[in-house]
């Protein structure tokens, strides 16, 4: 059954919620690859097993292009500061996962 636009909102709000709440997580406020304070970008990486589980993590500038570097069929990088224009999907694994 799909949802309403009106569920669909509440639950692209929830998930921008949940987001703007790791983002500001003590655990989250360095980059995942060099310390760095304040990472600005997201990275998903895609399990290398079938049935695995996404793992996510924060990163600045500087090191953001690894993970990209890598392709997409390692994983996905966006902007962790363009939560609006992020799918639904990247926000849900970044707000379920554990940093």
């Amino acid at each position: 059954m799909a949802l309403s636009y009106k569920e669909q909102r509440l639950q692209a709000e929830n998930i921008k919620n949940r987001l703007k709440a790791l983002l500001k997580h003590p655990d989250n406020q360095s980059c995942s690859e060099c310390g760095e304070p304040k990472p600005t970008w997201a990275f998903i990486l895609e399990p290398p097993v079938e049935g695995g589980k996404k793992l996510a993590a924060l990163c600045c500038y500087k090191c953001y292009s690894y993970p990209y570097k890598l392709g997409k069929s390692v994983g996905t990088v966006k902007s962790a500061n363009m939560v609006a224009e992020c799918k639904q999907d990247f926000m849900h694994y970044l707000s379920l996962s554990y940093w």
